[in-house]
């Protein structure tokens, strides 16, 4: 007995669906060989394999291999894990290909936490090489970014108000300053010795 026309329709709509998830598969698989690829490069092609990682993030293509979610494609597929992944992810929808690759991973993610707290757009400081502290951003180590950043995020001595800068410069283990009132903002006055000594260290890191 022939098959009724509803039962013949399921069944055509379940070989699409299979045909589909067949062609998933495949992209999936390939994407992932690519981005195995430029991981694998020396230099690491990472800007690459952010783009092509985001591309997959994006369409969910992960599901097609089995993966529940993006974190899990990541450690399973290519034992990367969760924070790196995304770290890629991020760097290459932020910047360029070129100016992330002169700068390196680390580099590129202190950038754009810079650039958050700066309200600034990681591109546009990377096209003009931009001052970032007392340097350039082609001159700046991880740690001078994140320092610049940390200054971002403190507040000002005006705003601090004298009670909070004192407890500030204690926590900091400047000792034997005198914080008062002066013009509408702070004066604070060292003993020479501590003066000095900060001078010092002001002039070491700027030698460095």
């Amino acid at each position: 007995m022939p098959k009724a026309p509803k039962v013949e329709r399921i069944h055509e709509i379940v070989r699409v669906a299979e045909r589909a998830l067949a062609v998933r598969r495949r992209e999936v698989a390939k994407e992932t060989r690519a981005v195995v690829a430029a991981l694998g490069a020396r230099p690491a092609r990472f800007h690459e394999a952010g783009v092509r990682l985001a591309a997959i993030a994006e369409a969910r293509t992960f599901t097609a291999a089995g993966y529940g979610s993006f974190a899990a494609y990541l450690e399973g597929a290519l034992s990367l894990g969760r924070t790196q992944g995304w770290k890629l992810v991020r760097v290459a929808e932020a910047l360029p290909e070129a100016a992330a690759m002169a700068l390196g991973v680390e580099r590129c993610c202190a950038l754009l936490d810079y650039a958050k707290a700066a309200t600034a757009k990681p591109a546009k400081l990377a096209a003009k090489d931009a001052v970032i502290g007392d340097r350039r951003l082609s001159e700046c180590s991880v740690r001078d970014l994140r320092a610049a950043t940390r200054a971002l995020a403190e507040p000002g001595a005006e705003a601090l108000g004298v009670d909070g800068v004192a407890a500030w410069l204690r926590r900091a283990g400047v000792e034997g300053a005198t914080v008062t009132a002066h013009d509408g903002g702070v004066r604070i006055d060292l003993p020479a010795t501590t003066a000095l000594h900060l001078t010092r260290i002001v002039l070491d890191r700027s030698a460095g």
